[in-house]
């Protein structure tokens, strides 16, 4: 029996849009018509085949790179496999080059120490610029072909524990997205004084004890710095605490204590010390 033409491949529904171009993917026809395929002929037009650009591909072909596409443009693209009895029907779809980014929705933002790390996402694009308002902060960060998407955005220069509104532009070679909405984000500062810090001499010894900063800026309580005067050496607790047993000092002798909050920022080992509380008291 004589060999007939291939049965046409057939083309996956997906299509790789890159900045420098668009992927096909394929799989051969059900029948190579009894003789082996020779190739794959692709052709592919914006203005309904009166003019068109071709490409080949081996055998064992199974995707096609087309490249110097003109942006925003709709281009209708077939392709047929070829043996030795001739070639297939055509395969169609349509293939667009490259558009302007699609709006940005933000996966994630950050609180830091006086800045925030967001992360926007967007389809293909080249650079993306998000902005913290009010202030107008800004930060860029710019997307190669090759590298992988959602990177960081670090906004620096913020004021912690004031909220800001981020918004996000996403731009390639056809041009910009729209502005994403917004979200609110509120990056994190030094917390605010210790409050009513009292000090209740004892023989020998004195009982701080104080009530939690009026504002966190965003921390969470994590401990409290010490001090008392004619000692050098600060000394800090890693556990919140309103209350402090100190020993062994000097009947008599009037000391000046200072305490401090300490936050942390998030899940992080970042602590951030508040500005220290004093109180002077003299020992029985």
């Amino acid at each position: 029996m004589a060999a007939s033409a291939p049965d046409a491949p057939v083309l996956e529904w997906g299509v790789g849009v890159d900045l420098e171009g668009s992927t096909i993917f394929w799989k051969p026809g059900a029948s190579d018509g009894g003789s082996p395929v020779t190739g794959y002929v692709a052709q592919y037009s914006d203005d309904g085949f009166r003019t068109f650009s071709q490409q080949s591909a081996g055998p064992k072909a199974t995707e096609m790179r087309l490249t110097k596409l003109k942006h925003s443009t709709e281009y209708r693209f077939r392709l047929a496999a070829e043996n030795a009895a001739g070639r297939s029907n055509w395969a169609s779809k349509y293939v667009g080059g490259l558009y302007p980014p699609s709006i940005p929705s933000f996966y994630k933002v950050h609180s830091l120490h006086n800045r925030l790390d967001a992360v926007a996402d967007s389809s293909v694009y080249s650079s993306m610029t998000i902005t913290a308002n009010p202030g107008n902060h800004r930060c860029v960060v710019k997307q190669k072909p090759t590298q992988p998407r959602l990177k960081i955005c670090s906004i620096k220069g913020l004021t912690g524990g004031k909220t800001y509104k981020l918004t996000a532009v996403a731009t390639n070679p056809a041009g910009k997205s729209p502005v994403s909405d917004a979200v609110k984000a509120t990056p994190v500062g030094k917390p605010t004084a210790v409050r009513s810090l009292k000090a209740k001499a004892g023989t020998g010894k004195v009982t701080l004890t104080w009530k939690n900063p009026a504002n966190l800026r965003e921390g969470k309580l994590a401990g409290v710095t010490y001090s008392r005067s004619g000692n050098k050496t600060t000394r800090e607790t890693k556990v919140w605490k309103n209350k402090l047993v100190l020993g062994n000092l000097k009947r008599g002798k009037t000391y000046t204590f200072s305490v401090a909050p300490l936050t942390r920022v998030g899940k992080s080992f970042t602590y951030l010390k508040g500005p220290a509380s004093k109180v002077r008291v003299t020992v029985r």
